[in-house]
């Protein structure tokens, strides 16, 4: 893949793809209210479940938008974009579940702050891609 004219390796993940694609339909859901959640986010409290829906729903749109983009800078700083959004959110929101449903919600919190987590990896991942490419560009005096 080439960025300002250096090329720069980044192999995408399904995983990812996959997870942004649920993530985005969930908060979409959620967020116009067209279905109650039936889940342990009942809960919590009621602004905190618009803080994750709007995190989930917007970062992962804003990544995906990155994904689809290839082969062009803001790409890669779109789906960093997305992806610390989402992550945050996923974070956000495994530990206020835990702290208002407590150990009854291990899993749905774990599994987010999981998520929450791999999505703010590869958030370091992209970074650590992109200055090593700006490293390689300055090495050939271009």
């Amino acid at each position: 893949m080439r960025i300002f004219f250096f090329d720069v390796d980044l192999k995408r993940n399904p995983f990812e793809v996959f997870l942004l694609v649920a993530c985005f339909l969930s908060g979409i859901i959620n967020l116009v209210g067209a279905v109650p959640p039936a889940s342990i986010s009942h809960t919590l409290p009621h602004w905190s479940q618009y803080v994750w829906e709007g995190l989930l729903t917007g970062g992962s749109a804003i990544a995906l938008f990155g994904l689809w983009l290839k082969k062009r800078a803001i790409s890669f700083i779109l789906e960093q974009i997305g992806l610390a959004a989402v992550g945050n959110g996923c974070a956000f929101y495994g530990i206020a579940v835990l702290f208002y449903a407590g150990a009854q919600a291990s899993f749905a919190s774990f599994v987010s702050l999981a998520f929450g987590a791999a999505c703010l990896w590869r958030y370091g991942q992209i970074e650590s891609l992109l200055h090593q490419a700006i490293k390689e560009k300055e090495k050939r005096g271009a």
